[in-house]
């Protein structure tokens, strides 16, 4: 039985005739759409941040983000941002390293303004101690637990990964189970932002992806014990790209346990919200970048210099310098400095309950 169907007043049916109508059709609707711009990679094209899921920013025409990601989820959104105020908000006050991830994330979209290259914190801590709680803290930012990934991965999978978080947050669980060949290989490959060069099926250079994206770690080993594996020495580049931090708090990684008992109650509880409510805060964090987005990057970096001047001497190291402007690059959207309606301003409105 031949099959047919009807495309306005049309009929369409098998065979040469209706393939040349209906490529007439389309050439027609071609030219009747309004001009737009198409991009394959998140993250910022000049004044307009793309994702997946959404596009926010202004520019001289719309832009429709096409590009091709992994199965698995990268932003998802569940709940209000006034509900992840008052139940994930609230809980890290009073805890430094919640707060901490927390700034990590929302400094992943200031890379390009800032003009910093591509980094990495590795919290450091023996099991059960908040870590892996912290990075979904993190990622309740951009969307769901399943917004962590895994270390465990060949060094082109995680540089495949680092693409699709450009501009992002990239939270990266459990380093000591990955094989130390491949961090070793993955951390200047994801701090380089570009992928190898490879050729394609004739020959020529294939194209290469570029990222740019801050990364949050997490292992129980620090990355010289896991060089050591392969007699590799942790190398003075390795060291400025990617800071470790031990787990400090009086309770693991949370020194507050707002009115709980026992710590694991207070991460239960965390966890739970984190799952429940996340993924509205980069909207709304990004949608106040883009409305000042010709004066960011003024702004941050007169910022970082304050912050940088304030924490650093001439004595120090050139690696020890830019360790610092790292963690002043991050720290300065909690400054209390800067413009009349700063990113200390809008990111305190924006994290606290109304």
């Amino acid at each position: 039985m031949s099959w047919s169907y009807f495309w306005g007043r049309r009929q369409l049916t098998p065979g040469q005739a209706s393939w040349s109508r209906l490529q007439h059709y389309l050439l027609e609707q071609m030219a009747l759409a309004e001009p737009a711009t198409v991009v394959n990679r998140t993250g910022w094209h000049d004044g307009v941040f793309a994702t997946s899921n959404w596009t926010i920013g202004s520019a001289d025409e719309p832009h429709y983000f096409v590009g091709q990601l992994s199965g698995s989820p990268t932003l998802e959104e569940s709940g209000n941002l006034s509900e992840w105020q008052t139940y994930v908000g609230q809980l890290c006050r009073g805890n430094p390293l919640a707060i901490f991830s927390i700034g990590t994330a929302l400094a992943a979209p200031l890379i390009a303004s800032a003009g910093m290259e591509n980094g990495a914190i590795h919290l450091v801590g023996a099991s059960s101690t908040g870590k892996t709680t912290l990075l979904q803290l993190a990622a309740s930012i951009y969307g769901s637990n399943r917004y962590v990934r895994s270390w465990i991965s060949t060094s082109n999978g995680l540089a495949a990964v680092s693409s699709e978080h450009n501009d992002m947050l990239l939270p990266l669980d459990e380093i000591g189970m990955a094989r130390p060949e491949d961090i070793d290989t993955a951390i200047y490959q994801i701090m380089n932002g570009s992928g190898k060069l490879r050729a394609n099926v004739s020959g020529e250079l294939a194209a290469t992806s570029h990222w740019r994206t801050l990364v949050l770690s997490s292992g129980e080993v620090w990355i010289a014990e896991l060089l050591q594996q392969i007699g590799k020495p942790l190398r003075a580049g390795q060291q400025i790209r990617l800071v470790e931090l031990p787990v400090f708090g009086t309770y693991g990684a949370f020194d507050e346990l707002h009115g709980h008992t026992h710590p694991q109650q207070f991460v239960d509880e965390l966890k739970s919200s984190c799952q429940r409510y996340h993924g509205a805060v980069i909207r709304e964090w990004v949608s106040l970048l883009t409305e000042r987005h010709t004066e960011l990057s003024q702004y941050i970096n007169h910022e970082v210099g304050r912050l940088s001047g304030a924490w650093a001497n001439d004595k120090m190291a050139s690696q020890v310098q830019r360790v610092i402007r790292r963690f002043a690059s991050e720290a300065e959207i909690s400054s209390s400095q800067g413009p009349k309606r700063n990113l200390y301003r809008q990111s305190t409105e924006l994290l606290r309950p109304g």
